[in-house]
């Protein structure tokens, strides 16, 4: 008669063992990763307390890291973060100031230049030293007039050109500003379109200048070529008639003469006003940065830091008690042993068998 099959081993009771026999490794290597670290700026150590798991509602040990200042360390710590409070002060206090300077739009107007005029004593208009009544002469238009039209055809081509391009550029600025999440209305979106504008009126305010001294000297040329074929007409005319005497040829080269000189020093007082403007912008431009550069530099100064422990070598990972591969080894050998015998047993039974059979056969 055959034994009944062997008992399977306690794989649950194993697996716990096992369980059991991880966690206490565990613990053991954090406490082995838990050293006490002593340097010349301090210490740092570790403390544990018992603490019940939310979810599992074990209770486990629940570590702390403590690091401790040397008084000398602890003593430049607590000041320098006196210092920061204090710096952090001084910068908000100059907010408003930056604010108000940021807000008010630059006054470019009363930086213009101022354009040179003939001056009283100028050129003698071509006529006052009439021929005999019957001869006709054509007046050419004051030096004014001549260089404000050489001024607005230059400046009149600087805007042909550029205003499309800073419409463009405004777009494409509000375009990039609204893409990272900026608005009309928000500071750091108002600041970047106000400085934008701010460069495109300088700009526009260079091209006004610029256009002036163009204006004045091309207007000045082309007036002066208008005179001289007018003066050469004049003179053909005086010259035909013999009206014009020497003495009033003299008087006339004379006050064309003074009037260029005067048209000259006003040029040049010009230059000098256009120059002093310059000057001005640049001025306002450094004054609206130095609020700001006087706050950075009082927030990005030296800072003091904590001190770095030294490294050390952690403890490794060890295996624990392999209990459930031990059960499992245990009940497939009681399974093996149980099979073999289970094949001896069919064996012989049949063996008898086969004797009672031949027995039979032959009695």
């Amino acid at each position: 008669m055959s034994k009944s099959a062997p008992t399977p081993p306690d794989y649950a009771g194993a697996a716990q063992v096992q369980g059991q026999s991880s966690a206490a490794l565990s613990e053991a290597q954090t406490a082995a990763n838990r050293p006490t670290l002593n340097t010349p700026f301090g210490s740092q150590d570790w403390t544990v307390a018992p603490y019940k798991d939310p979810v599992t509602g074990q209770t486990v040990g629940k570590w702390t890291q403590n690091t401790t200042l040397t008084p000398a360390m602890q003593a430049a710590l607590t000041q320098q973060q006196g210092i920061t409070s204090g710096q952090s002060d001084i910068a908000a206090s100059l907010l408003g100031q930056e604010k108000g300077q940021e807000q008010t739009p630059i006054d470019f107007s009363k930086m213009m230049g101022i354009a040179p005029t003939p001056g009283t004593s100028g050129p003698v208009a071509p006529g006052t030293f009439a021929p005999t009544p019957g001869a006709t002469t054509t007046n050419t238009d004051p030096a004014s007039v001549y260089n404000q039209k050489a001024s607005d055809a230059a400046f009149g081509l600087f805007k042909n050109y550029n205003q499309p391009l800073m419409e463009q550029a405004k777009s494409q600025l509000d375009t990039q500003l609204q893409n990272q999440g900026l608005k009309p209305g928000d500071q750091a979106y108002d600041t970047a379109m106000r400085n934008l504008e701010n460069q495109q009126s300088m700009s526009t305010l260079q091209a006004e200048n610029q256009s002036v001294l163009t204006g004045a000297q091309v207007g000045s040329e082309q007036q002066r070529r208008d005179l001289a074929a007018q003066e050469q007409a004049y003179g053909q005319k005086l010259t035909g008639a013999q009206y014009q005497t020497e003495a009033e040829k003299a008087l006339f080269g004379e006050k064309m003469a003074g009037g260029q000189q005067d048209f000259s020093q006003r040029l040049a007082g010009a230059q000098y006003q256009d120059t002093a403007a310059q000057e001005q912008m640049a001025q306002e431009m450094q004054k609206r940065g130095f609020t700001l550069n006087q706050i950075n530099a009082i927030l990005h100064g030296n800072q003091v830091n904590l001190p770095q422990t030294p490294s050390f070598a952690t403890a490794g990972g060890a295996q624990p008690v392999q209990a459930l591969t031990a059960a499992q080894e245990q009940g497939q050998a009681a399974n093996a042993a149980f099979s073999a015998e289970q094949q001896g047993t069919a064996g012989m039974e049949t063996g008898v068998g086969s004797l009672a059979l031949a027995a039979a056969i032959y009695y």
